[in-house]
């Protein structure tokens, strides 16, 4: 993996090549799930428009050596001292070498100022389930949402004290 990963803050004409991101980071999920309600692979560009103009909403790309890996969306609650990261994505040819647990490093350091991170994943997958628990996240006992019969949300907290 190389050193040149960082992320670059999306703008409203990227809405398309962010959903195009979905679509290919999310089709495996959603294939095996068919999950119409929640899967981030089937949010349009509407959808996706209106997350991006929400208060404290903030679209990244994550980018190794000036290239388009992935992206993440951060949502921020001031307030609270609570940062919530909903999706993480890297694209299907370039997971598993280590750039989504670099790229929250980033992330925390960008957003330094929040203690508080929150995010979810699909309990059934063990392989995020436990990339989650391996980069300090701990899973919020009191959160559990069914989306469908063998297909549920899980919710991680992790608190970064500096």
């Amino acid at each position: 993996m190389s050193n040149n990963l960082r992320i670059e803050l999306a703008k409203f004409r990227d809405i398309n090549e962010i959903m195009i991101m979905y679509k290919l980071s999310f089709k495996r999920l959603y294939n095996k799930y068919r999950d119409d309600n929640t899967s981030p692979y089937m949010e349009d560009s509407k959808t996706i428009q209106k997350k991006f103009f929400m208060e404290n909403s903030y679209y990244f790309f994550i980018k190794n050596n000036e290239h388009k890996i992935g992206m993440v969306r951060i949502i921020t609650l001031p307030k609270n001292n609570t940062a919530e990261i909903s999706p993480i994505l890297i694209l299907p040819e370039f997971q598993r070498k280590g750039f989504a647990k670099n790229t929250l490093n980033i992330i925390y350091n960008v957003f330094n100022d929040y203690k508080h991170w929150q995010l979810s994943t699909i309990k059934q997958e063990k392989s995020l389930v436990n990339f989650y628990l391996e980069v300090g996240y701990q899973i919020n006992q009191n959160k559990h949402f069914k989306i469908k019969n063998g297909m549920d949300l899980i919710f991680f907290d992790k608190y970064i004290y500096r």
